[in-house]
């Protein structure tokens, strides 16, 4: 067996087998298929585009590796008529509504395209099967448009779509009753179509007829001759769309040689068989060195590189596209305003050099870091841990500025013991200490007993699998996009939404137990200032929110974490979501996860705890001020002078009673009882 086969998408150079969504998926048989099939298919045939229908075949394509193929039926349900073939009026007043309507058709079509451009991307190809019976609105009957004019309406149509969708394929429908397929195709600007297909189902496998009913003559060569394109050919439905089960004489590989060599690349099952993926995989095999008619063709990925700059300069890019065909290497230079200087690149480029280049394997996503010629230098801090305990660090920042002050705080768990600090803290006992950045610092913590083992109930937290496990959408006219850039889930915002849940993150299939303390925790920043919500609740109906958290987001990078406790039954459908429908500006999630909570004990000590009171003098002086609750968790962790500094604390800290230490320089005090009031 050919493995290379299997877990395939579209491939003009080879024959294709797909299925169409709508049956295949109401009969339980797109899991059997999901490592079978090349390409999915479904109907397009509402005014908007649904993203719980075509959004969730979307969703199947990417998880699995399919093409998603659309059949573009917009103007029959936007017209209301009705297919002819069960008493519409179609094909009588269908080339005059179209006359009347057509800027309305492109418009339904440009928002289809624009949230398939959303939901799937624009990297990889879709194909679209335009307009089934197309050949019904210039056939002479009724109140018709020329076929000139149906031409010209399908040009417009097709560079409607492909102004959101760069990397779409088209197809022109067959309608094998029009027996002089000659001078129709090749009225068409055939140079816009990849391939013709057939609709309709009742396509003959056996035959070089194309159909047998209604005298329909016309043979898959003629088709292929006249218009020098590839055919995608579907069975196992009629009139109606009505269902007529699996049509075995596409499961013979002699009839599909024999159709290959009339210029057959695909067929499309309406109503699968169970079963069918064992068949379709040994016919692949035994079709593996047949060659189609479609030699010409390549599905060459597209790609984009979104490109950022922070304040202090700006990037071009050479060349400049907004899209790359795949392999194109694109040259990026920084260049900094006076007083700013190039401090590195980040995201799909690490380096500190002015010029970089980028290989277009891939959407990427790069930023140019400019900072003031006299700022400070920056340094990380990595930290690890081993046995049963927790390191908390405040403030949490990817990068410190030269001679930043760092607390640490090293929590037991389960009544294990802390052993001491390493690294840079070699040999420092104390559970709460500090450390000053002037330098990339090295940091562990060592505790007793066993290394604490948490569950990530959130796949593909850190996005390192893309988007993999993860939806996202716009609704109700909101308009976002979002990728993977640098480690997180990246939104960039084109218009906001009137509705929180207008914008939308989210992963589901989560299972919660009843009684148990979980933890949320997430790394959040923004464009600008804004506001999103995190939500755990139910994926259905009646929604119910186990965790609802509004948080205020910066273009400082932070890190947020919350606890609830899971008081309803326990779930195996629950969704944690990110909305951000309000939010007029871009932000980006990171480092996703949701755990059960751990349960921390209490510090055994404090340093700086043998004073009953303060007996530094902090009058005009600038200090550090930590603030502890009663059990040793940190509170608050800032810095300024003491005066301005004890009014915004007890202008913003909750009234209570907490524990406080304070240094100032290399003088360090403790309280262990501080009152705050309002």
């Amino acid at each position: 067996m050919d493995f290379g086969l299997i877990k395939a998408e579209f491939d003009p150079l080879r024959f294709n087998f797909g299925a169409d969504w709508e049956f295949a998926s109401k009969n339980g048989r797109m899991e059997e298929l999901k490592d079978a099939l090349d390409y999915v298919t479904i109907w397009c045939n509402e005014p908007t585009f649904n993203i719980y229908w075509q959004g969730e075949m979307i969703n199947y394509c990417k998880k699995y590796n399919k093409t998603p193929v659309f059949y573009g039926y917009l103007i029959a349900k936007l017209s209301g008529l009705g297919d002819s073939d069960v008493g519409g009026q179609l094909d009588q007043q269908g080339g005059g509504w179209l006359r009347s309507n057509i800027n309305r058709v492109i418009q339904a079509y440009e928002g289809y395209a624009q949230k398939i451009a959303e939901t799937y991307g624009i990297g990889k190809p879709v194909i679209w099967l335009m307009e089934p019976d197309y050949y019904q609105y210039c056939n002479g009957y009724g109140n018709d448009i020329s076929v000139s004019d149906a031409a010209n309406y399908m040009s417009q149509i097709i560079n409607a779509i492909k102004k959101y969708l760069p990397n779409a394929f088209f197809s022109l429908d067959i309608s094998p009753w029009n027996n002089n397929q000659d001078s129709y195709i090749k009225t068409f600007n055939l140079k816009l179509f990849s391939f013709m297909h057939t609709s309709g189902g009742r396509t003959e496998a056996a035959s070089d007829r194309i159909r047998y009913d209604n005298n329909n003559n016309v043979t898959w060569g003629q088709v292929n001759s006249a218009s020098g394109l590839c055919i995608i050919a579907d069975d196992g439905y009629g009139f109606g769309g009505v269902a007529q089960g699996h049509a075995a004489d596409w499961d013979d590989v002699n009839n599909i040689k024999n159709r290959m060599r009339n210029g057959v690349v695909a067929v499309t099952q309406k109503d699968p068989k169970a079963g069918w993926a064992a068949t379709i995989i040994s016919l692949k095999n035994a079709l593996k060195n047949e060659a189609t008619k479609c030699s010409g063709l390549k599905f060459q990925k597209k790609y984009t590189l979104t490109v950022t700059a922070t304040s202090g300069g700006k990037v071009t890019k050479t060349p400049d596209a907004v899209y790359y065909d795949s392999g194109t290497v694109v040259t990026l230079t920084a260049v900094p305003n006076a007083g700013y200087k190039l401090k590195n690149w980040s995201g799909d480029v690490t380096d500190t050099s002015r010029s970089v280049t980028v290989i277009m394997n891939g959407d990427k996503s790069v930023t140019a870091v400019f900072v003031d010629i006299n700022a400070k230098p920056q340094f990380t801090l990595t930290i690890t841990s081993s046995g049963s305990g927790v390191v908390d660090v405040s403030p949490k920042q990817a990068e410190y500025d030269s001679g930043t002050v760092v607390t640490l705080i090293a929590y037991t768990v389960g009544g294990a013991t802390f052993n001491g600090w390493g690294g840079a803290l070699a040999g420092v006992k104390d559970q709460v200490t500090t450390l000053v950045i002037d330098g990339n610092k090295t940091v562990s913590a060592s505790f007793s007993g066993n290394n604490i083992s948490l569950t990530n109930l959130i796949k593909n937290g850190d996005f390192s699998d893309g988007t993999n496990n993860w939806t996202f959408g716009a609704y109700q006219g909101a308009q976002a996009e979002g990728v993977v850039s640098e480690g997180g889930f990246k939104v960039t915002v084109q218009k906001a939404g009137t509705e929180d849940w207008h914008i939308q993150l989210y992963q589901g299939k989560i299972k919660l137990q009843k009684g148990v303390k979980y933890s949320l925790s997430f790394t959040a920043f923004s464009e600008a200032d804004v506001s999103i919500v995190a939500n755990v609740g139910l994926g259905v109906e009646p929604y119910t929110s186990f965790l609802q958290k509004r948080v205020n987001l910066t273009p400082t990078q932070e890190v947020f974490t919350f606890t609830f406790t899971m008081k309803d039954e326990t779930v195996s459908d629950a969704r944690l979501e990110f909305n951000a429908g309000k939010a007029a500006s871009g932000w980006t999630i990171k480092n996703v996860s949701l755990t059960e909570a751990i349960e921390l004990d209490p510090l055994a000590s404090l340093p700086g705890f043998g004073q009953k009171s303060f007996h530094l003098t902090y009058a005009n002086r600038r200090i550090f001020f930590t603030l502890y609750d009663h059990a040793g968790r940190l509170v608050r962790h800032t810095s300024g002078e003491y005066g301005t500094l004890l009014k915004r604390m007890s202008a913003t800290i909750c009234p209570g009673s907490y524990i406080a230490v304070i240094e100032a320089g290399k003088e360090r005090s403790g309280c262990r009882k501080i009152i705050i009031g309002r």
